[in-house]
């Protein structure tokens, strides 16, 4: 299957990675609980004030995972969803532990498709988030406000016209 970038109702995702976490991989941890519940909020209403009903990921573990597994879940009621995640290759999941493993691959079972870039594109994340932000209208970040590849994707999809939607990860510090 392929997708149809034709329509403009796209949201990516993109945010700091597991290590640059406070919480680190513990998800149980409240101030990770927190995060995801503002996640869902924001999700919740580009989906419905914002008209998007297609969602790209770079399904790196931290952010782009976290929010990529509520929006797996939020298809129960919004079934008119679409996930579909965006590698620069095939993903290699063989560093993450056999937990991580089976949570990857449970999401992505639940993608629509994936798109791997690697024909097109060099193998770094630059890349990959320069292609969202060409293909949304909507770029849902996670944040420290320091320069990472995570502010080079807020600045490619504010250079594309997106509308960037920052929930700022400094909130969410001990």
């Amino acid at each position: 299957m392929s997708f149809n970038f034709n329509n403009k109702n796209i949201a990516f995702l993109v945010g700091h990675k597991t290590n640059k976490l406070p919480w680190r991989d513990d998800e149980y941890n409240i101030l990770c609980v927190d995060l995801k519940a503002e996640c869902k909020s924001i999700l919740d209403k580009v989906i419905v004030m914002g008209d998007i009903n297609v969602f790209l990921t770079g399904m790196e573990d931290g952010f782009s995972r976290i929010a990529t597994e509520i929006l797996v879940e939020m298809k129960q009621m919004y079934n008119h969803i679409k996930i579909i995640p965006v590698f620069n290759d095939e993903p290699d999941v063989s560093n993450l532990s056999l937990e991580q493993q089976i949570k990857f691959w449970r999401i992505l079972a639940n993608c629509e498709e994936r798109i791997i870039l690697n024909d097109d594109f060099s193998t770094c994340n630059i890349d990959k988030n320069i292609y969202m932000a060409e293909k949304s209208k909507v770029c849902i970040a996670c944040w420290n406000g320091k320069p990472s590849n995570t502010a080079n994707a807020i600045k490619y999809a504010i250079e594309n016209n997106c509308f960037v939607k920052i929930i700022d990860l400094n909130y969410y510090h001990p």
